[in-house]
C-alpha cells in the first residue's frame, strides 16, 4: 500500500536530530504528468542538488557558469590562461531558472599575465554587465560573488587577491 507524503509525515515526522547522512526522508516526485508518488533521497543527495560545484578552464573567448536546477550555492573554480589586452565573459547561466537567493561562488585562478579584461554578464554574452576586473600580472587569485534576485543574476562582492 502506497501512502502520501502527508500521511509519511504524519505517521514518522522528521526530526533534524534523527537524521543522519546515509538516511532517506521523503520528497515529493514531480514529474511532466503531475505529482504522481513519494520518493526518497539520501541527506548526501539532497546536499548534493543544493551544493553543486564545477571546474571549468578558460584560454579566450566566453565561458558559462550554470548552476545545478536546484542549487542554492554553486561555486566554479575557473583557470584562467593565455595572454594579455584580451577580455573573457563570464555568462551567469538563468537558463535552469534558479531560486531567488541562490548564490554563485566564482573563484578565478589567474595567470602571472597583465590586462586580461574578465566580465561577468548576466545570461549572455550581451546581458547586463555585473561587474569586470583587470589583470594585474600578480597572478594572485581572485572571487567573485552573485546572488540571483528571482529574474536575474545580481553582484554581490569582489576580492582580489583571493587569500586576502
Amino acid at each position: 500500500m502506497s501512502e502520501t507524503l502527508t500521511q509519511t509525515l504524519a505517521r514518522a515526522p522528521l526530526a533534524a536530530a534523527g537524521l543522519a547522512q546515509g538516511d532517506a526522508l521523503p520528497v515529493l516526485d514531480v514529474s511532466a504528468t503531475g505529482i504522481s508518488r513519494d520518493a526518497a533521497a539520501t541527506l548526501a543527495a539532497l546536499a548534493g542538488a543544493l551544493f553543486t560545484y564545477a571546474a571549468s578552464a578558460n584560454s579566450s573567448g566566453n565561458s558559462t557558469i550554470t548552476p545545478g536546477v536546484l542549487a542554492m550555492v554553486h561555486t566554479e573554480v575557473t583557470a584562467v590562461t593565455g595572454s594579455g589586452s584580451t577580455t573573457r565573459i563570464m555568462i551567469l547561466a538563468t537558463s535552469n531558472a534558479p531560486i531567488a537567493g541562490a548564490s554563485v561562488r566564482h573563484r578565478l585562478t589567474l595567470p602571472a599575465t597583465a590586462e586580461i579584461t574578465i566580465e561577468w554578464r548576466n545570461a549572455a554574452s550581451g546581458g547586463t554587465l555585473l561587474t569586470s576586473m583587470l589583470t594585474d600580472g600578480s597572478g594572485d587569485d581572485a572571487v567573485a560573488e552573485f546572488y540571483f534576485d528571482g529574474t536575474a543574476w545580481q553582484f554581490l562582492r569582489f576580492t582580489f587577491p583571493a587569500n586576502a
